[in-house]
C-alpha cells in the first residue's frame, strides 16, 4: 500500500484544507466496492428516463443531471481515503455511470477530468457504460488517458431497433453502433453491453444486435439480466411491456426499494451465439474489464471480484484467471490480520484459490466477521477467497 500513503502525502500537500476536508466527507471515502468495483459519480441524475433504470429508487432524478462537486484532484483522494479502496492496476475497479450517464453533455469534462486524474494518480483500471454519441476528439482523449490506465467502454445495446417506450430520451441505435466504431478506431476495446437483458427479446433480435455490434468494432460483449424494483416494474407496465405470468407474480414480492433479479432463460445460449459471432463474451462486467485489462497491457490479472472462485460467473476468457493466481506469503496474512482486524493468527494455510486463516477463539473470529467488507477487501487484494477457522 506504499502507492497510497505516497499519493495521499502528496495531495495532503497539494490541495487546500478545505478541498481535504470536503474529499474526507465525500461517500466517495467510505463506501465499499460492488462486485464490479467502486463507482464512480462524475455528475447526478439522468435525463435519459429509461424505463428500466434503478436511479429514482437511489434518491436521484430523471429531470436532469448536475456534475459532481469534487474536482479530479478531490475525487483522487476521497479514492483514498477510503479504507477498503486498493490502488493500481491490479486495484479497485472504476466503473463509471452507475446513477448517471457519463457522456452526457453537461457531464463530459467532469467524466473526463476525473478519468485523467485516476489515471496518472492511481492507474486503476475504469470501466465505463454508455449509450451517448462519442466523437472522434472524445475517443482520442480517452485513448490519451489509456497511456496511463486501462480503460473498458461498454457501449449499452439492449434491441436491434429503438424503442421510444422503454428508452424515451436515449440516441438512436445507430449513434451508438457509430460510438463503436469510432471508440475502435481510435484504438480503444469497446464492448457492446446487453444489459439489461429484458426477457421478451427474441433470440433473433440479440442475434441482430451482436452481428451488427461485431461489425462496428466491438470486441467482446457483457450480458447482464433485468433488476426490478416496484417503481421498475410499473413503469414497464405502463409503457405496455408484457412480463410473463411468473414474473408478475414476483411483483407480489416487490416491497419498497427492494429489487430482485429476472434471470434470462436463454443467457447460456446468448452467450454460445455471441461467441459463434467472434464476440468474447462474459456474464458480468468485472470480467469484461479484467479481460480489458489483459488487451491493453498485455497482463494477465485475475479477476477483482473472484469470479473464477466458484466459477459461476467466470466464462473461461482468454485471461485464464486460475493459472495466474499471485503466490501468497503466510506472513503477509498474518501481518495483514493484525493490522486489519488487531488479531494475531494461529496459523495460515494457502491453497490454490482459498487462504484459510485460524483464529484463536470464537471472539476473534467473530471481531473479523464484524468487518465483512474488510475481509472482502483482502480477498481482492490477494486474489484468494479468505476463509476463517476457529478452534
Amino acid at each position: 500500500m506504499s502507492t497510497k500513503h505516497a499519493v495521499k502525502t502528496f495531495l495532503e500537500n497539494t490541495l487546500p484544507l478545505e478541498s481535504l476536508k470536503k474529499a474526507r466527507r465525500d461517500y466517495h471515502a467510505r463506501r465499499p466496492p460492488r462486485p464490479c468495483g467502486l463507482t464512480i459519480h462524475p455528475g447526478l441524475g439522468c435525463p435519459l428516463g429509461c424505463r428500466y433504470c434503478y436511479i429514482d429508487d437511489l434518491g436521484f432524478d430523471f429531470k436532469s443531471a448536475k456534475p459532481y462537486g469534487l474536482t479530479g484532484l478531490e475525487i483522487v483522494y476521497a479514492l483514498i481515503c477510503n479504507r477498503y479502496f486498493i490502488p493500481g492496476t491490479s486495484g479497485t475497479h472504476l466503473p463509471f455511470g452507475s446513477v448517471t450517464e457519463p457522456f452526457l453533455p453537461i457531464l463530459v469534462s467532469k467524466t473526463l477530468e476525473y478519468m485523467s486524474n485516476i489515471g496518472k494518480h492511481l492507474g486503476n483500471p475504469i470501466q465505463f457504460s454508455t449509450k451517448m454519441s462519442i466523437s472522434e476528439e472524445i475517443a482520442l482523449k480517452l485513448r490519451d488517458i489509456e497511456r496511463y490506465t486501462p480503460i473498458n467502454p461498454l457501449v449499452t445495446i439492449i434491441t436491434p431497433k429503438i424503442n421510444k417506450t422503454l428508452e424515451p430520451n436515449a440516441p438512436s441505435i445507430q449513434d451508438r453502433y457509430k460510438t463503436l466504431k469510432i471508440l475502435r478506431q481510435k484504438g480503444l476495446i469497446p464492448f457492446v453491453f446487453l444489459r439489461p437483458l429484458l426477457p421478451s427479446l427474441t433470440l433473433e433480435e440479440i442475434e441482430e444486435v451482436l452481428v451488427e455490434a461485431k461489425k462496428h468494432g466491438a470486441v467482446g460483449v457483457v450480458v447482464g439480466s433485468l433488476k426490478i424494483s416496484k417503481k421498475i416494474y410499473e413503469r414497464l407496465v405502463t409503457a405496455n411491456y408484457k412480463f410473463s405470468s411468473k414474473v408478475e407474480k414476483i411483483y407480489d414480492r416487490l416491497r419498497g426499494r427492494k429489487f430482485i433479479t429476472i434471470p434470462h432463460p436463454l443467457k447460456n445460449k446468448i452467450i454460445e451465439i455471441a461467441r459463434e459471432k467472434g464476440l468474447v463474451a462474459f456474464k458480468s462486467a468485472c470480467c469484461a474489464n479484467t479481460f480489458n485489462i489483459f488487451m491493453s497491457t498485455g497482463k494477465r490479472i485475475p479477476c477483482y471480484n473472484l469470479c473464477y472462485i466458484d466459477g459461476s460467473f467466470c466464462s473461461n476468457c482468454p485471461v485464464n484467471c486460475v493459472e495466474h493466481i499471485p503466490p501468497v506469503d503466510e506472513k503477509d496474512i498474518e501481518f495483514a490480520f493484525k493490522h486489519s482486524f488487531g488479531i494475531s493468527v494461529k496459523k495460515v494455510i494457502v491453497e490454490e484459490k482459498v487462504i484459510k486463516v485460524l483464529v484463536g477463539s470464537k471472539n476473534e473470529r467473530n471481531r473479523v466477521l464484524a468487518k465483512r467488507k474488510t475481509l472482502k477487501m483482502l480477498s481482492s487484494l490477494y486474489r484468494h477467497k479468505i476463509t476463517l477457522i476457529s478452534p
